[in-house]
């Protein structure tokens, strides 16, 4: 994996954590370097119910942007 690659899946982690701060879900990222796929998964504060917001995405820049919009519109509620 590329160090730029890292670096914006280290952001994406980051992101979840201030997501499960500041918004009605816990987010829980998840990642499996041996097949290099990463899962996010949101769960309600209320009801503990689980919403997957990506399940076992390849990690590129178009995924994990894509994942990153996800989150983002998350907080916005």
């Amino acid at each position: 994996m590329s160090k730029s690659i890292k670096k914006l899946l280290f952001k994406l982690f980051d992101l979840c954590i201030e997501a499960s701060k500041t918004c009605n879900y816990f987010i829980n990222c998840d990642y499996t370097a041996s097949c290099d796929r990463y899962s996010v998964f949101a769960y309600d504060k209320e009801t503990d119910e689980q919403i997957p917001i990506t399940i076992s995405e390849e990690v590129s820049f178009k995924n994990i942007k894509r994942t990153k919009r996800k989150i983002l519109k998350m907080m916005e509620e």
